[in-house]
Order: structure tokens, then C-alpha cells, then sequence
């Protein structure tokens, strides 16, 4: 096995790197970043194979950022920029927003400080070019401030309309004239809406114009995880137009970011489309404190017995869209986890929907007959999460219900991913959120919804 200082990987011709640790003295931040620059496995490699990754994985990533030069230079390079950036950018190991950011700007500085001759090279052009958008951006100063304080939903438009204004050269290259999305979407929805498999299939559709660019097939339990993401972002270009509900538009399939680095590298990177529940809550809690009184999201987890764990890998190496179609390995336990905003004139009250087609659909219960324990487990750590996350943020959750109606049409009972978009589409197709109110039990109960009194209780 060859060996090598790691550091070595990113000491590629035209970059000057000061002594002492590259991008972090945070042992754990600098291994992640190594590890995704040429993966966990970069010591089995030569050092110049090694190199190789590091330099097309550089290479990526600043193509990426010059793509949305636009977006960049109008949003001066935030936090909402470098998480659209984080959020296409093809790397070995996945990283924050933040990570990401220090990589490149380590990088782009090894780059400027750089006196030597070597001769120019794809990567150094770019870093280049990087550079030159930095500098601009920089001389053009902060952008025009904007009072928050006259409405906060105002506010999210104002933040959305700077981002989308910003995009329209993108569009344009993709034959999309129109101003794309709708301004109403927030900037975290920009982030899914802005993927380039998005905007592939969908720019342009809203609610007038509801043609995908590009024909996908309904997600379910055994698609790839992109298709969720997709469907999810067609029914809230479609159906949503300021008003009273919020569809969170990428899928919830992790509890905590850990095991969600984890399943990136196991499951052939392609998990990459799931977000973690803390996420989620953070989006809810914002769209909730601008006058949203609904907020969605569709929890998408997978039970995996170990015992095949070893099959993942292999069938990852050789076909990964071969992951999401074996019903042993990746099965879908699908769910959608509403937040409901009951006014107060103080502090903040929530009323949590739980949507569950098992406990209606025999057929899911079945699939899920061995694995009962480990659902009992997943949904007892959501509540709990969702209990902190109302206590950190002094939110009182005054009721929880969990079930629902289900539907019996062919190709939807079965499957759970198909019932929860069902219910979705449900519940969004009339003016208003369609779903009793909150303080309507008997309504609630005639729906299938039973009553949850703790998170102890979900253990069973």
C-alpha cells in the first residue's frame, strides 16, 4: 500500500499552500475535507492517482460556483449561495456549506499566492476566473439592505426575488424566458429548486404552465431517491401560490447529519437527495414564524438490516440504480409530518399531524411485518426531536395525531411513498389546506387520525 502525507493530494501544480494544516487545525473538519476531495479510500491509490481525484473534484466544484456566477455576485456570496453550491456540488464525502466554502477559499488563496511558472492547467484557470469573481463581487458592496421589519413574509419574497433575478442567465441558456420560480418560494426552497436536475425537468412550471421540460415517472418505494425530490418540487410548483401551507421540497430521510455522511459514501452518494429532521425543523420553524400555518415535509426512512449491509456495497460498486429497486435492501417507510400553527397572541403554539398510511394500509403493514421495532424506534426519536425542538425554540405542542385515510386505488395502496402524495395532493387541492382544524378531534378521528398523548406511547 503506497504511502503519503495526506496534504500531498492538494499540492497540484500552481497553488502555493503555507506551512502548518492546509484547511483546518480541526483534525476531524480537514479529514472530511481530504476524504472528499479524493475519497476514504485515497490511501489505497498512488499518490498520483490520488492528485487525479483531488484536481477533477476542484475542478467540479469551481465549475459549479462559476455556473451561478449571477447568483453569486447578486447575493455577495452567503450562506444561501454556498448551500445551493453545497448542494450540486460532486464530491467524495459530503460536506457543510461552511466546509465547503473553506475549501475553496483555501484553495483560491493557494492559488493567488502562487509566484512560480508552472504552466497554466484546467484547474488553475478556473481558480482563476474564481478569483476574478470574488474581486467583483467584493467591489460591488453589500447588497441594497432591506427593512425586515415591515412584514416578515415580505421580507422572505424580497430575499427570493434578489436570488431569482439573479438566475435568469441559467434559464436562459436552458430556453426558460419566463421569471422562474415564483417569487413566494423562500431561498431555502431556491436551493432544491436551483439543482440542475430540477431545473432540467421543471423550469419554468408553475401553476399556469404544469408540463414537466422532462418526463419523469411517479416516485415510489423502489425509484431512485431524485424522483421524490422532483415530485415533490412539481406538486409545490403547481399547487402553491401564497398560501396557507408550505411543502417542504426535499425529502426527510435522516435523523441526525452523521448517518447521513454515512449512507452518502454507502449507498453510492445517491442518498444525497435526503435531508436530516433538524433541517426540516429549521426550514418549519421559519416558515411558521412568516404566517405559514401549515408546513410538510415527507419523511422518507429506510429499514436495513445489517445482515445486508455487505450487498449494498456490492451492488453500489457495480449498478447503483440496482440499490432502490431490491425491496430487501432499501425499503421506504414513508410518512409525511405536518406542523400546524394555532394562533396566539403570545409565544408560539403547534398542532403535529403525523401522517401514517400504515396504520391503514394492511398491504405496507405486511412489508413491514419484521421490522415493526425498528419503525417504533424511528418514530419515537422523531418525536423526541420534534419535543426538543419546540422546547429550544419555546414552542408548545398542544396536540399530536398520527394516521390518516388511505387510498385503495391500484398502484397507490402498497406503497407508501405513493399514499403520502396522495394525501398531499389531498389536502393541498382546494384554496386552503384542507384538513380539519385543529381543535376539531372529532373531525380528525373520522379522517383515521388517533389521538397521540406522549412520546412514549410510539414505543409499541
Amino acid at each position: 500500500m503506497p504511502e503519503f502525507r495526506v496534504s500531498s493530494v492538494v499540492k497540484l501544480p500552481g497553488l502555493y499552500f503555507q506551512a502548518g494544516p492546509i484547511f483546518s487545525n480541526d483534525m476531524d473538519v480537514s479529514h472530511r475535507i481530504f476524504a472528499a476531495l479524493a475519497g476514504d479510500d485515497a490511501s489505497n491509490l498512488s499518490l498520483d492517482d490520488a492528485k487525479g481525484r483531488a484536481s477533477q473534484s476542484l475542478e467540479t466544484l469551481v465549475e459549479t460556483v462559476l455556473h451561478y456566477r449571477d447568483l453569486y455576485r447578486a447575493l455577495r456570496g452567503n450562506k444561501d449561495c454556498w448551500d445551493v453550491i453545497t448542494d450540486q456540488a460532486k464530491l467524495y464525502a459530503l460536506l457543510s456549506a461552511d466546509e465547503v466554502k473553506l475549501l475553496l477559499m483555501t484553495v483560491a488563496r493557494a492559488r493567488d499566492q502562487y509566484a512560480g511558472q508552472a504552466a497554466p492547467t484546467r484547474l488553475t484557470q478556473l481558480l482563476d476566473d474564481f478569483i476574478t469573481l470574488k474581486k467583483e463581487t467584493i467591489a460591488l458592496g453589500p447588497p441594497v439592505a432591506f427593512n425586515v421589519s415591515v412584514h416578515p413574509l415580505a421580507a422572505a419574497e424580497h430575499e427570493a426575488t434578489q436570488a431569482i433575478q439573479s438566475l435568469e442567465s441559467n434559464l436562459l441558456a436552458m430556453n426558460v424566458s419566463t421569471k422562474w420560480p415564483p417569487s413566494y418560494f423562500s431561498s431555502k426552497d431556491l436551493i432544491v429548486l436551483t439543482h440542475h436536475e430540477v431545473m432540467a425537468a421543471l423550469g419554468g412550471v408553475d401553476r399556469t404552465n404544469t408540463q414537466p421540460r422532462e418526463q419523469f415517472p411517479p416516485a415510489d418505494c423502489r425509484n431512485l431517491p431524485a424522483l421524490i425530490r422532483l415530485q415533490l418540487c412539481h406538486l409545490a410548483l403547481t399547487k402553491y401560490a401564497n398560501k396557507d401551507w408550505k411543502l417542504f421540497l426535499s425529502p426527510v430521510g435522516f435523523l441526525d447529519d452523521s448517518s447521513r455522511r454515512k449512507w452518502y459514501t454507502v449507498a453510492g452518494q445517491q442518498t444525497k437527495v435526503f435531508v436530516t429532521a433538524k433541517y426540516f425543523l429549521t426550514y418549519a420553524d421559519e416558515a411558521l414564524r412568516r404566517s405559514k400555518f401549515n408546513v410538510m415535509g415527507m419523511f422518507c426512512h429506510w429499514v436495513l438490516q445489517d445482515l445486508y449491509l455487505t450487498r449494498v456495497v456490492d451492488i453500489v460498486r457495480h449498478n447503483p440504480t440496482e440499490l432502490w429497486t431490491d425491496w430487501q435492501l432499501m425499503r421506504r417507510y414513508a410518512t409525511v409530518v405536518i406542523l400546524r400553527h394555532i394562533p396566539t397572541p403570545l409565544g408560539m403554539r403547534v398542532h403535529v399531524v403525523w401522517y401514517d398510511p400504515s396504520m391503514e394500509d394492511v398491504r405496507i403493514l405486511q412489508r413491514f411485518e419484521h421490522d415493526q421495532e425498528a419503525i417504533a424506534n424511528y418514530r419515537a426519536h422523531v418525536m423526541e426531536m420534534l419535543e426538543e425542538w419546540a422546547a429550544e425554540n419555546r414552542i408548545e405542542i398542544e396536540s399530536r395525531y398520527r394516521g390518516g385515510p388511505v387510498s385503495n386505488e391500484a398502484g397507490v395502496s402498497g406503497d407508501s411513498v405513493r399514499q403520502c402524495f396522495h394525501f398531499i395532493e389531498r389536502v393541498t387541492s382546494g384554496r386552503w389546506f384542507e384538513l380539519p382544524e385543529p381543535d376539531d378531534e372529532q373531525a380528525l378521528l373520522n379522517m383515521g387520525f388517533v389521538k397521540m398523548e406522549s412520546t412514549l406511547q410510539e414505543r409499541w
